[in-house]
């Protein structure tokens, strides 16, 4: 995934998750890692109007109808690669559809979504994926 220059002018690279969820301490590794020679911070916002800094937003299925009515707000506005496991997130505005199929884990991404959020999709990523919204 390509962000566009001004979103990745910032200090770090924010992994957002929104809602409750079970990462846990599963995320804490990445606080190591890094994104386009950014330190990776993990934030938890807890409205649609505190995820600017956000790179990255996980949306929690628990808290889906909090935030889906603002997500083509937010794919639009702010640059962000929109994750959830929400049914059909695709269909909602997501950018990234998170499903089980034959006990694996598979994505759909939703390319229009993407090109309104002006994220440009590696041809890698493309090729694993199920892709909709061309």
């Amino acid at each position: 995934m390509k962000w566009p220059e001004e979103k990745i002018k910032s200090e770090k690279f924010y992994v957002c998750i929104y809602g409750s969820h079970q990462f846990g301490k599963a995320l804490n590794f990445l606080s190591t890692k890094s994104i386009h020679r950014k330190p990776i911070a993990i934030s938890y916002p807890s409205a649609p109007d505190e995820v600017e800094e956000c790179h990255v937003l996980y949306i929690s299925k628990v808290n889906q109808n909090n935030f889906l009515k603002d997500i083509a707000l937010v794919n639009r506005s702010k640059n962000i690669l929109t994750i959830s496991d929400v049914d059909k997130f695709y269909e909602k505005g997501g950018i990234v559809t998170l499903i089980v199929k034959e006990g694996r884990l598979k994505f759909i991404i939703n390319i229009a979504a993407s090109k309104e959020a002006n994220l440009k999709v590696s041809s890698q990523l493309l090729e694993v994926a199920e892709v909709v919204g061309n």
